[in-house]
């Protein structure tokens, strides 16, 4: 049987913003086929940047050293998933949940064409799997910050996709919210897709995640949970100084 292709291959990628300066400088990285991969990292290191870069999104990006299922990422758009932060979506916009959920399939419909009852029923089940089922017809404006996010990733899981590029999807959710995604995440991983989520919290990253890069502009360390967050990284990758035992008496 053959390898699953990769989800995500970067080599050697630069990205920054449109005054030249270089916020991810020569990062190089593959994620595994399956895995839920955190990238970690201190803040304004670029794990944004980078993401927002693989997908295109940036004008100062070289996108020719990113390969999603070893293609361009306009020959795979629709295998691909991306949830930003909430900071950046238009909470005023007149949709209900049910509605965000919907736009999840919009490649699947067609942009110009009316959410049918067969399409709604598919974004109740996106909704169901993050436990928002009950409040499909609430604006989103009116929704907590944890039930927007649990929206917005029923939105992306909606979408079918192979991979999910998640931007902090965990911020601003309690404990139980937090619990039933990274179990929605797992088992949507069990099922053969791919998540590659930015994520702040060292302890929730050991809790839910697989592998790890940690990032500080370029890559410090890739792998296995234990292995990319062993202390040495961590104090390289957070500019703390060698590690304690290291140390110089």
């Amino acid at each position: 049987m053959s390898a699953k292709p990769c989800p995500l291959d970067i080599q050697n990628f630069s990205a920054g913003y449109g005054n030249g300066e270089l916020v991810v400088r020569d990062a190089s990285f593959r994620l595994r086929a399956g895995a839920m991969t955190a990238l970690v990292g201190p803040n304004g290191a670029g794990k944004s940047t980078l993401l927002k870069g693989a997908l295109g999104l940036l004008t100062h990006a070289d996108t020719a050293c990113v390969r999603f299922f070893g293609r361009p990422l306009e020959e795979v758009r629709a295998r691909v998933a991306y949830l930003p932060q909430r900071a950046e979506i238009d909470w005023t916009f007149p949709a209900s949940a049910l509605d965000v959920a919907a736009m999840g399939l919009y490649r699947k419909i067609g942009f110009f064409h009316r959410v049918t009852g067969r399409w709604k029923a598919e974004a109740r089940k996106a909704l169901a799997l993050v436990g928002m089922e009950s409040l499909e017809n609430m604006p989103i404006g009116e929704l907590s910050g944890g039930q927007q996010q649990r929206v917005l990733l029923a939105r992306s899981l909606a979408q079918g996709a192979d991979l999910l590029m998640l931007d902090e999807p965990f911020v601003n959710v309690d404990f139980a919210t937090e619990e039933r995604l990274g179990a929605v995440l797992r088992e949507a991983c069990q099922r053969g897709m791919s998540v590659f989520a930015v994520h702040h919290d060292l302890g929730d990253v050991r809790r839910y995640f697989d592998e790890a890069v940690l990032f500080d502009g370029t890559v410090v360390a890739h792998g296995a949970i234990d292995v990319a967050l062993a202390d040495a990284n961590l104090h390289e990758a957070f500019r703390l100084g060698p590690p304690p035992e290291e140390a110089i008496p």
